[in-house]
């Protein structure tokens, strides 16, 4: 199963650094940094899920933390709005997750990741709508 991180090049990515150095960024994650979780389209997470992803995190900066000033929360409007969407559609939206990182919290990001790991399997596997 591929899973993919949309990952903010400021801090949310030293998170997975951090997260990979200790030893307990879970396997299965390809990376795409991206200037600002701002950044991160519709269309960038829908066509990932189209390219065969099981599912999709974008994870930017704590909302004091972004230097974009209000990427972050463009970033989990978008998401929700995308996660109606999915859902109108017939597409469990546990398919796509916003997350908030910091590299103090790589361990916080880290669980998140295997959390959702865990539900896109059971997804996969009829447990999960």
């Amino acid at each position: 199963m591929k899973l993919l991180a949309f990952v903010c090049e400021r801090s949310a990515l030293r998170a997975i650094e951090e997260a990979e150095a200790g030893g307990f960024w879970p396997p299965g994650w390809e990376l795409s940094p991206v200037p600002c979780s701002g950044r991160v389209d519709v269309l960038h997470v829908t066509g990932a899920l189209t390219r065969g992803y099981a599912g999709v995190m974008v994870v930017g900066c704590f909302e004091e933390a972004c230097e974009f000033l209000q990427g972050n929360l463009v970033a989990g409007r978008r998401i929700e709005y995308l996660r109606g969407l999915l859902k109108e559609a017939g597409v469990d939206p546990a398919r796509v997750r916003l997350e908030f990182a910091s590299p103090a919290g790589a361990a916080r990001l880290a669980r998140a990741a295997r959390e959702m790991r865990r539900q896109v399997d059971a997804i996969g596997k009829g447990e999960g709508s």
